[in-house]
């Protein structure tokens, strides 16, 4: 399905949180029910035999959910330090023959036509790991042909509007920091030197994808829940954010809910192409 990573990759902002992702954001309380919350409505897309391209797998966690599922993924990410944790996770668990990991940069997506050999039925990127490319529409156009007929788009994405954040910050007197999606650009880290994050509304999303895509569903994942950086607030209210996060689950497609959030989930479908189906197909001659 791809083409093999390289054996050195520059070095990246993110390396430094590969060795504790996972214990900072993937196994702290609400760190699983924010995955959940996507999972749930991707479930639906992929089968096994699917075809999954991964972009932003940091330690490979949702990677090693759709291999699970019985499907084919490709595993992409700037960052060769998470690549080797996913790639040591998908070897524990015997899935290396299903997961490849790779090297992609979403703010060079040119590069995707050399990386996979067939279109695949689920193009998927989760938490945020797109809010560092500026560019939607340069993007879309390098992987829109990548996409099967009928396959999927399912993005996870910081939005501008976070209430949390907002919020918690607002009150503390850090206005900077509680209005800084609001203009659509911060600096990653808030610090010199570090890459800008780019704040992308829906629409501008939908406006990108073009006439190949129909958006199919919004939902907000972080709307009433705290954001990342605030989990630790869950952990001492572990039931009663629970109950929040079902509840978020109920109101998650509905305005302002998939509007107002830390992150939201959009899904498109691929609609100018017509799917192939066994009577569409040329029939096979006999040997």
């Amino acid at each position: 399905m791809t083409k093999p990573i390289p054996s050195s990759l520059p070095p990246t902002a993110f390396d430094a949180f590969a060795a504790d992702y996972d214990v900072r954001l993937t196994k702290p309380v609400a760190g699983p029910w924010v995955r959940e919350s996507v999972r749930e409505r991707i479930a639906p897309l992929v089968r096994p035999g699917s075809r999954v391209f991964e972009i932003g797998c940091g330690t490979g966690e949702d990677a090693l959910w759709l291999a699970r599922r019985g499907c084919h993924v490709a595993a992409s990410d700037v960052s060769q330090k998470m690549l080797e944790i996913a790639s040591s996770k998908a070897d524990k668990e015997s899935f290396g023959d299903d997961i490849d990991f790779l090297f992609f940069d979403a703010n060079r997506p040119d590069s995707v036509s050399s990386l996979l050999s067939q279109p695949v039925d689920l193009l998927f990127s989760n938490f945020g790991a797109l809010n560092f490319m500026r560019d939607f529409t340069a993007f879309f156009a390098a992987v829109t042909p990548w996409v099967a007929a009928g396959g999927h788009v399912a993005l996870t994405i910081m939005g501008r509007i976070c209430p949390w954040e907002i919020a918690w910050f607002g009150l503390r007197g850090d206005r900077a920091t509680a209005l800084r999606r609001v203009s659509g650009q911060a600096r990653f880290l808030n610090a010199p030197g570090q890459p800008s994050v780019w704040y992308h509304r829906p629409r501008d999303v939908v406006r990108a994808a073009g006439p190949a895509f129909r958006r199919t569903g919004l939902y907000g994942i972080g709307s009433l829940l705290p954001t990342i950086d605030l989990l630790p607030v869950c952990k001492r209210w572990p039931a009663f954010f629970r109950q929040i996060w079902r509840l978020e689950q109920v109101l998650a497609p509905i305005w302002p809910f998939n509007a107002a959030n830390d992150h939201y989930l959009i899904i498109l479908r691929r609609t100018d192409l017509p799917a192939v189906s066994a009577e569409t197909q040329p029939a096979k001659s006999n040997p």
